[in-house]
């Protein structure tokens, strides 16, 4: 998926944005859940890195919930990236 938003981004002569949110009401949420995706994600944000992409990974919680980041942290990165 990420090779695809690349090639689109090149064509549209657009930044391309990673984003992973986690929250915490999954179902059947435990532990060993949340340790097996907080590593994907840190694995996932460490290779766009590599790769020279915007990584942006949020932790939601409950009772502090955000609406409107990807768009936020869209708006960031459109001014200060180029093609990639």
């Amino acid at each position: 998926m990420i090779d695809a938003a690349v090639r689109l981004g090149n064509a549209l002569h657009l930044p391309v944005l990673v984003y992973h949110g986690v929250h915490e009401d999954y179902p059947y949420a435990s532990d060993r859940l949340y340790r097996f995706i907080l590593g994907a994600s840190r694995d996932l944000g460490r290779d766009c890195r590599a790769r020279g992409l915007e990584c942006v990974q949020h932790v939601d919680r409950g009772r502090v919930r955000k609406k409107g980041l990807v768009h936020r942290f869209g708006k960031n990165i459109t001014s200060e990236s180029g093609r990639r």
